[in-house]
């Protein structure tokens, strides 16, 4: 300030080096931070947002039931003692979610059950017939975990927090299902029966591991596919393999042809596959299914599908309530859509 243009242009070596002396420690301390990348990333994972905190709770049910299932196969520890474990982590995690999001969200969480708990008493008055099931159903699953899952997801807000805690919880599930395929080889593998929820808590592990971008993770969705195969139901391999289709055809339409050839080596692997499993003592109804050809087969469904039809046909107008179908089928319909129909009618559902 107050210097002519003759005094300025004396100074300007000055001016100029202390130029590159200020840019050298900038360049300096960029190239410190780059180094230190590793160690920024832990830091944030160490001291997560208050955003991933809630996602991971939420996500962790699908690591409970598969923890579950490590000690029902692996441990050889009675289902009663092993559901009441998972049962009672997974209230504690919930409550954690509930806790950390019911602060930004309590109006939505204090209307949304409102009108959930509102909606079941007018069932049972409507059909008193579905009022057990529907009661029971209701406190062991839909109000603790279905509709406060729904809501700590809503509440969360960011899309993008929630998708980098679903990476890091698939390779945690990842981890933990291994341990059933290294008991698998060791020979400590006690397999009696399929199962549902092992199936499809692996299926949203399948999902978050394909779904990311390098070739490792979707090799490791494929090995957690093997489990699905050995020991869990057939709907949770079918909508894996749609996600692929999907995925091909949106991200990948290159790789079309070779995806093609390599489902046909896989298909035609399967039936080997199963005989292999068959040899080790492993079998279950997919096992079995694979290796008689009848995979896309019904498995007996079709009477089941007729009774649900047939029931829903004379109660098109107005359905026959929540649950209705426990009540008058004796169990699940299984099929999400003649569920809904059933349930609700021709116009609501």
């Amino acid at each position: 300030r107050g210097q002519s243009v003759f005094e300025y242009n004396g100074n300007k070596q000055i001016f100029t080096d202390l130029y590159l002396h200020i840019n050298d420690i900038v360049e300096k301390y960029n190239n410190r931070i780059n180094g230190m990348k590793f160690l920024n990333r832990a830091i944030r994972l160490l001291q997560p947002p208050k955003r991933t905190i809630p996602a991971a709770c939420v996500l962790s049910q699908s690591l409970l039931i598969i923890v579950q299932h490590i000690l029902l196969l692996v441990l050889l520890m009675s289902e009663e003692r092993a559901t009441f474990i998972r049962v009672f982590l997974s209230a504690i995690v919930m409550l954690v979610a509930i806790f950390c999001c019911i602060r930004r969200k309590f109006g939505t969480f204090l209307v949304t059950y409102f009108i959930t708990i509102a909606f079941l008493l007018l069932t049972c008055v409507i059909f008193p017939q579905n009022a057990e099931v529907l009661v029971d159903s209701s406190l062991r699953f839909l109000l603790p975990m279905v509709v406060s899952s729904a809501l700590c997801v809503v509440a969360i807000g960011d899309i993008y927090a929630f998708d980098r805690v679903f990476a890091i919880m698939s390779w945690i599930c990842f981890l933990f299902s291994m341990l059933i395929i290294f008991s698998f080889f060791k020979g400590n593998l006690l397999v009696e029966h399929y199962s549902l929820s092992l199936s499809y808590a692996l299926l949203v592990v399948m999902i978050g591991l394909y779904s990311q971008k390098h070739i490792i993770a979707k090799i490791a969705s494929f090995l957690v596919a093997a489990i699905v195969v050995a020991i869990g139901s057939r709907g949770a391999l079918v909508f894996l393999g749609l996600y692929i289709i999907y995925d091909i055809l949106r991200n990948h339409k290159k790789f079309i042809l070779p995806a093609i050839l390599c489902c046909l080596l896989v298909f035609g692997a399967l039936t080997q596959f199963a005989d292999w499993l068959f040899d080790y003592g492993i079998d279950s109804r997919t096992l079995r299914s694979i290796a008689a050809g009848s995979f896309g087969e019904s498995d007996g469904r079709d009477s089941i599908y007729s009774k649900s039809f047939d029931i829903f046909w004379e109660n098109r107008l107005t359905g026959i309530g929540l649950f209705g179908d426990r009540v008058r089928i004796g169990g699940y319909c299984h099929n999400l859509f003649l569920e809904i129909a059933l349930d609700f009618g021709l116009f609501l559902g």
